[in-house]
């Protein structure tokens, strides 16, 4: 199931996409299923370098998990810059502003690197499990680098509820530079943090500012 405002399956390398606006309601049914993505913009980014510039989602998104306000899920290498999510983003778990979640296929590290640049969510992101980020839910890839994205919306969830990331799994790396959490309230009952709600063991998370 993956299910977007503009594409639903990124199947293709290199691919781009600049400077789209959803402004209608997205949203998949089921329970959880190991393909799940529900984006405003993309529903599962697939293939390796895509690039998603410029867009903006205003439509409400919700379903299960891997739920994101312009990204459901990123399976391979992606660089998001200058986004942003003004819609309400529900659903279970996995769930962010930007993006619900990433998930790590494949073994060489070229292929598991998320950059994010420049995203701004002012939406609130509800799940009524874990990994709820007001950018990003739930990281399970190497390399992630998050810079100059901001948070003014509401984040609610269980456990591991961040206002820039919910969760970094166990032995992956992330680093936040220069990030803005402001104006919101971030509710859960453990492992809330303003930028990041919990780090796994063995996982590396670096703070810039």
């Amino acid at each position: 199931r993956s299910i977007g405002g503009i594409i639903g399956w990124i199947n293709q390398d290199d691919t781009r996409i600049e400077n789209c606006i959803n402004n209608g309601a997205v949203s998949s049914t089921g329970s959880a299923a190991t393909t799940a993505g529900t984006g405003g913009i993309v529903g599962i980014s697939g293939k390796s370098r895509a690039v998603i510039d410029g867009c903006i989602n205003n439509g409400t998104v919700s379903g299960y998990r891997f739920i994101g306000g312009v990204i459901g899920r990123v399976i391979q290498n992606a660089t998001i810059t200058n986004v942003s999510n003004t819609a309400a983003v529900s659903g279970t778990r996995d769930i962010g502003g930007i993006i619900g979640g990433t998930d790590n296929t494949k073994t060489s590290s070229t292929f598991n690197e998320l950059y994010v640049t420049g995203a701004t969510n002012s939406g609130a992101v509800t799940g009524t499990g874990d990994f709820i980020g007001g950018i990003v839910g739930y990281i399970n890839s190497t390399d992630n680098v998050l810079t100059d994205c901001t948070n003014t919306g509401n984040i609610t969830g269980a456990k591991c509820v961040g206002g820039i990331i919910g969760l970094v799994n166990g032995s992956k790396t992330a680093t936040v530079d220069n990030a803005t959490v402001r104006d919101c309230t971030i509710s859960g009952s453990q492992s809330l943090g303003g930028w990041i709600g919990r780090i796994v063991a063995k996982a590396t998370a670096t703070y810039k500012n």
